[in-house]
């Protein structure tokens, strides 16, 4: 049922975890030697995606129904993301200022639904991205409590993508002998893009270690616009095949963590 044009790309993935990994080990050393406070943990988020509506169809225009509502993913919509992973922080000048990266796997999930012929159904998008943050923090430190707003670049590296076709009303108007070449012409592209991040956190520390919250916004600077640039339609012995571009505009996540703090936060 999904299908992917692209490699996931290992290579890139083990090469940028590596570059993570060795530094925050950096850091950690660091820390133990300074008075850079650092601190490595893990984060699982939780949010939701954001497509706006193409700017106009395109070409397709000329070849395709001119019922706007019959170009998959034309229209404003939405889906869920969420993941986790590992990320680490640098905090500078009695923690008030402080950098923070990590790598983050995202799983998200798209969809918009459509009618035609008495039948709706929707078409659902499927991928996983690899996310690297970059952030500036400003902290606002009270005790055992952290207030800081972020921002900064976040790279988004696609890992894996699939489209899917799925009746939701009139399942009786069309048999499964005819859905089931439709569902083989939906393909996806994975995507690299840039987002920008704003980031508003909290955290509290217990002895060595410290819980983290985070609400953060992201929006995708190398997301295209126009439609021919997000779905790529051919047409081959009078079957139409969509591929699309797996991504989104924007996106909203919380994020909540549990860090390793080092050396011990000195009041």
């Amino acid at each position: 049922m999904f299908n992917s044009r692209n490699n996931n790309g290992w290579a890139l993935i083990f090469s940028v975890a590596l570059f993570i990994c060795i530094s925050l080990s950096a850091t950690a050393t660091l820390a133990q030697t300074s008075k850079i406070v650092g601190s490595i943990g893990i984060k699982g988020a939780i949010g939701g995606n954001h497509i706006k509506e193409a700017d106009g169809l395109g070409p397709y225009a000329l070849d395709l129904s001119d019922d706007e509502n019959q170009y998959p993913f034309y229209a404003e919509t939405g889906g869920t993301g969420g993941g986790g992973g590992i990320f680490g922080e640098a905090r500078f000048f009695g923690q008030h200022f402080a950098i923070e990266t990590g790598l983050l796997f995202d799983a998200n999930k798209n969809w918009k639904a459509m009618t035609s012929g008495g039948v709706k159904v929707d078409y659902i998008l499927k991928y996983r991205v690899l996310k690297i943050p970059v952030l500036l923090k400003a902290n606002v430190v009270s005790g055992n409590t952290r207030f800081g707003v972020g921002f900064g670049p976040e790279f988004h590296i696609g890992v894996s993508s699939g489209a899917a076709l799925e009746v939701i009303e009139g399942e009786e108007n069309i048999p499964e002998e005819g859905l089931t070449p439709r569902k083989s012409q939906l393909l996806t592209e994975n995507r690299n893009d840039v987002a920008l991040v704003w980031d508003v956190s909290m955290a509290f520390s217990a002895g060595r270690f410290e819980v983290t919250l985070d609400l953060r916004l992201a929006y995708n600077l190398t997301w295209p616009d126009a439609y021919n640039e997000r779905v790529t339609i051919k047409e081959e012995n009078q079957d139409w095949f969509y591929t699309f571009e797996a991504g989104h505009l924007a996106e909203g996540r919380m994020l909540l963590g549990v860090a390793y703090v080092f050396p011990h936060p000195v009041p």
